[in-house]
């Protein structure tokens, strides 16, 4: 079922992406290499999911190409074997991006999806790829993250999952396969977290900087949970939230002041 916005029109259709930080517009195969041998692998999306895959996989031999916008990224995802969507805050853009990325996928290939905003339920039915679809789970930063979760649908092949695998070890993670569930279990964790956190200083409990230094200070957390979510992004956060209250119920609304940083312009939100 494809989405729906919420005065109950269907989406319009996206017609731009962007590229990591660093790479060029210019080019359609930004970073690609003639010594790269291992697949050639499409990134589609933007901020540190996007950028961090893309980066790895380059250093890691990979041919690799960020795509500009949907009117390319069939193109290239046909020539592609491994398919990476990072579209992570626009609910009605990552429909767009893997109706898209589905409609060129190859028979063999492999589709990885953002599986905290969405399910992979979800993100398979979108794909038209129910078989070669599996989500991953990427909080912020690739690099803080020893091990990345992996989720497959009830239709998603065994041959899919062991590509989903060998990527990811390739690009120096190992993995780990967790049930299909709204965040999974590093992305609802935090996102969870940082909410209470945001109900608190709502409810009048403490300020921002108080409930921070609580957390830190009292439980011995590399930082607290709110300036967590700004170094995530805000937006990533509340997509997170929104994907576990659509499947879970309204406990998981998102604060609103997690909702007011999410749409304020800082520099840390996706």
């Amino acid at each position: 079922m494809r989405p729906r916005s919420w005065s109950g029109c269907a989406p319009r259709r996206c017609r731009n992406a962007w590229l990591p930080r660093g790479a060029s517009a210019a080019s359609p195969l930004v970073g690609s290499t003639t010594m790269a041998s291992k697949g050639y692998v499409v990134v589609f999306g933007r901020g540190p999911v996007a950028d961090d895959i893309f980066k790895a996989a380059q250093a890691a031999d990979y041919r690799v190409v960020a795509v500009k916008d949907l009117r390319t990224i069939e193109r290239e995802v046909a020539e592609a074997t491994i398919v990476v969507e990072a579209c992570v805050a626009d609910h009605y853009r990552k429909y767009e991006a893997l109706e898209a990325m589905g409609r060129a996928l190859q028979p063999r290939a492999v589709l990885l999806a953002d599986a905290l905003p969405a399910t992979v339920a979800e993100c398979a039915t979108w794909s038209g790829q129910p078989r070669r679809c599996v989500g991953y789970g990427v909080v912020a930063h690739l690099a803080d993250q020893k091990i990345v979760e992996l989720a497959t649908g009830a239709a998603t092949l065994d041959d899919a999952l062991e590509q989903a695998r060998t990527f990811f070890s390739e690009l120096g993670h190992e993995t780990r396969k967790v049930g299909d569930r709204p965040g999974l279990i590093s992305g609802r964790t935090i996102a969870a977290l940082a909410n209470e956190a945001a109900w608190a200083v709502a409810n009048g409990v403490a300020s921002e900087g108080d409930v921070d230094r609580a957390m830190q200070l009292g439980t011995n957390y590399p930082r607290g949970p709110l300036a967590w979510a700004r170094e995530i992004g805000p937006k990533r956060v509340v997509a997170i939230l929104e994907n576990m209250r659509r499947h879970e119920g309204d406990a998981y609304e998102p604060a609103p002041l997690l909702r007011e940083i999410a749409g304020s312009k800082e520099p840390a939100q996706r």
